[in-house]
């Protein structure tokens, strides 16, 4: 016997939420390097578009991770809330 399934459709709050998580560590581990980045090129090593991306970072990692943090928390509370309208059929009784 087989079954129709319905097509199972993601909770798109969920694809926000990976992809906010991911940036938010990327952004993280960025602030990191970057006083190395700075280290190197006071020493005369590295690129000069290294040293410019480290200093936007250095600039502009503070709002980067509110918003970012900020896109975890919606998107989460989102994607709780919203739950139950992708479940699947064969889920429901469960």
């Amino acid at each position: 016997m087989t079954e129709s399934r319905k097509p199972l459709y993601p909770n798109p709050f969920y694809v926000v939420l990976v992809f906010s998580s991911t940036a938010l560590a990327i952004t993280m581990f960025a602030w990191l390097v970057v006083p190395y980045i700075q280290e190197r090129a006071a020493q005369g090593k590295g690129g000069a578009g290294s040293l410019a991306l480290a200093n936007w970072i250095d600039r502009n990692s503070v709002w980067l991770l509110t918003i970012e943090l900020a896109l975890i928390v919606i998107s989460g509370i989102m994607a709780m809330v919203s739950d139950q309208w992708f479940r699947s059929k064969k889920g429901e009784g469960s």
